[in-house]
Order: C-alpha cells, then sequence, then structure tokens
C-alpha cells in the first residue's frame, strides 16, 4: 500500500469526493513535493475527460515554467496529447 502525504491524500479526497470535478481547482502549493506534483500529474492525465480536458488542463499546470515554455500553450499540450 502507498502512504500518501497528508496535502496529496487531502487534495485527492478532494477529487474523489466531487466525481473528479475538483480536479480543475487543484493548483501548486508548496506543500507538495516533487513526488505528490507527480503523483497529481499522472492521476489527472490517467482520469482525463475528452469532453472538457480537466486533467490535461490540470497536468499542465503543474509542469514546470521550463516544461510549458517547451511545450507552448494548454491548447498545444492538449493536441500534443490526444
Amino acid at each position: 500500500m502507498i502512504l500518501l502525504r497528508p496535502a496529496l491524500g487531502l487534495l485527492l479526497a478532494a477529487v474523489v469526493a466531487c466525481g473528479g470535478q475538483a480536479a480543475a481547482d487543484i493548483r501548486p502549493a508548496p506543500e507538495l513535493d516533487p513526488v505528490d506534483v507527480i503523483r497529481l500529474q499522472l492521476q489527472a492525465l490517467r482520469d482525463n475527460e475528452p469532453a472538457n480536458n480537466q486533467g490535461l488542463a490540470t497536468a499542465y499546470r503543474f509542469a514546470s515554467p521550463r516544461n510549458r515554455a517547451a511545450v507552448g500553450s494548454l491548447d498545444d499540450f492538449t493536441r500534443m496529447l490526444q
């Protein structure tokens, strides 16, 4: 069983409780360490709804500024992953 850090556990619980709708509200935060961020990005990509691409938007929001600059806009990121 994977032990989740409290901050990540609370964020994931909010996503599950809201049927994934809370993914749009998840934002980078100082209390999340790099492992938490990667887990959130992977979950967002896994649970993405093609109708609104909220999961892709969440993963993009957590990308580093350097990565976002290399990929381009959220629309570019979405096209790349579809």
